[in-house]
């Protein structure tokens, strides 16, 4: 079967996002052999290890698009470049799609079963390939579906993408990765609403007047960015006053089709029927558009009392939608997922909805670690500040695929063992990949390279030993994958023998050349450590002289034991002679 172009678009996206320097770190392995009858030693050192290497091939990833900006023609020209290194990378993927309007929805369900979610994680192979190029294609207001909720919302979403990676033990969390395009201008949140006395939901919930529409999306707010902020990292905004008084966020869609207006069921309806899972359904279900405003001005609006005065407004629907994405994005971080976000355009709105949001994807970079692409409209403290699309894809080989574009080992050997180099005709060091060990090439006295040689004259990986300061230096100048382990082992002999336990090296660092930012950047490598235990030879008895004689301990006794010998051959001699008489 023919790969469809869109699920190459889908790995992709996997392979551009970033690895946390935390894994590279713990991925490490170091190890020394016990001691032989030689005291010799043999040190291993693989990045990754092996087991990172095999959890490495399996990975999650959710796709969540805004289905009301996302335009996924504008990855379709990079895929075909980098089909080949998919067609490479041996990679055993688990993908999902959510797309998102006010609620969301889990699209490989819709199209496979005509139901909201349920489908969760599916694994990317041929009999799966058309439902996820569906699912990625498939657009909320296209059709006339039973989906459609109206609105933004970013909070939702991101739920449900991380409940999806929490579900699938199988997976490391490392390897899990969500990747959300959106503007993030969202004023639409879980909540719940009240009629006569009972709460429903949780459903799409908003801060809005039903006089104005469909909603205020960006309403007045005693809150500027700021104070928003610092509220949802310390946990107090919502406890502020009217955070619960919440509407139900009712849209009612329209469209022009061959010069006929046609209106889309409302989200009222569709919510209910479609998506609610709870009770009372027929209940909800029946109450008409005028009920619902009725309800709407008396019961759940904040701003209009049932006499038709207005009351001070406090936090309005972007307030509390950026500041609840805000927490969800903190426990994604807190699981260890990895997120990015290409940002779409933010000029829509009104300036103060634009700077709220703006200020959520600063936080998400600056707090969370988040890479940030595309139009985000802010000043350099965003790291790919205006990135294309095509900068997301540059990214793709440091970031997944490969632990290490390229850097050096600096191994400082301690003193008290001594490298071992006995065989000028053969390497003291081996180097494998994915247990395949390289040929070696002797470049100079203490000086060998491994495998090929580049166009600027450099082996793969150059190794060059220090007598002087007893140290190793190993250049690697060919990338590493995630996936094939590098292996480095080389043999040391103990020269300090007394009882203790020794580090084979007084410290073995790291450096390596970080692509995305452009710099460089050391972690330290764990020492192993080797035990030696000093023999105990039994000492000879200590000889002492009789202080009187002056005869040795061992010579009085033995004239003692002659002695009594003898008396009792006499003794016994003059028993038998009175006997006989």
């Amino acid at each position: 079967m023919k790969k469809n172009h869109i699920f190459y678009i889908l790995i992709m996206l996997v392979l551009i996002l970033p690895i946390n320097l935390y894994a590279k770190v713990s991925a490490i392995e170091s190890t020394a052999t016990d001691l032989d009858e030689n005291n010799i030693t043999s040190v291993t050192k693989s990045l990754p290890s092996y087991e990172y290497a095999n959890n490495s091939k399996n990975i999650d990833v959710v796709l969540v698009l805004d289905n009301s900006d996302t335009n996924i023609s504008k990855i379709n020209s990079e895929a075909s470049d980098l089909l080949s290194k998919l067609s490479e990378s041996n990679l055993n993927v688990k993908v999902s799609v959510i797309k998102f309007d006010g609620w969301a929805h889990d699209t490989i369900s819709i199209v496979r079963d005509n139901k909201n979610e349920g489908a969760g994680l599916i694994e990317v192979n041929d009999d799966n390939l058309e439902i996820i190029k569906n699912a990625i294609n498939y657009n909320l207001r296209s059709y006339f579906t039973s989906f459609v909720v109206g609105g933004t919302n970013t909070e939702v979403p991101l739920k449900m993408a991380k409940k999806m990676l929490d579900d699938d033990t199988d997976v490391v969390a490392n390897r899990k990765y969500i990747v959300l395009f959106s503007d993030m201008e969202s004023w639409v949140y879980e909540g719940y609403i009240t009629i006569d006395g009972v709460k429903y939901g949780p459903a799409p919930v908003t801060k809005t007047n039903p006089d104005w529409g469909g909603g205020s999306i960006y309403g007045d707010s005693d809150y500027t960015w700021e104070e928003v902020y610092n509220s949802c990292k310390d946990g107090t905004f919502e406890q502020q006053e009217n955070y619960d008084k919440n509407q139900y966020f009712n849209y009612q869609y329209t469209k022009t089709v061959f010069g006929f207006t046609i209106t889309l069921p409302v989200s009222w309806k569709n919510y209910w029927t479609n998506i609610y899972t709870g009770d009372d359904k027929d209940k909800l279900l029946a109450i008409t558009n005028e009920q619902y405003r009725t309800y709407f001005k008396t019961e759940w609006n904040p701003y209009i009392t049932s006499d038709g005065s207005t009351i001070t407004k406090k936090a309005n629907g972007l307030d509390v939608s950026l500041c609840k994405t805000y927490n969800v994005l903190k426990d994604i971080k807190n699981s260890n997922y990895n997120i990015s976000l290409y940002s779409t355009d933010t000029l829509a709105n009104a300036n103060n909805f634009k700077h709220k949001a703006i200020g959520l994807i600063k936080a998400m970079q600056d707090d969370f670690g988040m890479d940030i692409y595309g139009n985000t409209e802010a000043d350099d403290t965003i790291v790919n500040y205006g990135s294309s699309i095509d900068t997301l894809f540059d990214n793709f080989e440091n970031n997944i695929s490969y632990f290490l574009v390229s850097g050096n080992i600096t191994d400082n050997l301690a003193k008290d063992f001594q490298f071992i180099n006995d065989d000028e005709d053969v390497a003291p060091l081996s180097l494998s990949v994915n247990n395949e060990e390289l040929n070696s090439v002797k470049l100079a006295s203490n000086k060998w390279g491994y495998g090929d040689v580049s166009s600027e004259g450099k082996y793969d990986y150059e190794v060059e030993y220090d007598e002087d300061s007893n140290k190793l230096n190993i250049d690697l100048n060919h990338s590493i994958k995630n996936t094939s382990p590098l292996t480095l082992k080389y043999k040391l002999k103990l020269l300090t023998l007394e009882t203790n336990e020794y580090p084979t090296s007084d410290s073995t660092v790291l450096t390596y050349y970080d692509n995305v930012n452009k710099d460089s950047a050391q972690v330290d490598i764990d020492i192993p450590e080797v035990s030696y235990v000093k023999a105990i030879v039994p000492s000879e008895p200590e000889v002492i002289e009789n202080p009187k004689t002056g005869i040795s301990s061992k010579l009085y006794l033995l004239i003692v034991v002659l002695l009594g010998v003898i008396s009792l051959i006499i003794l016994r001699k003059k028993r038998i002679f009175k006997k006989n008489i």
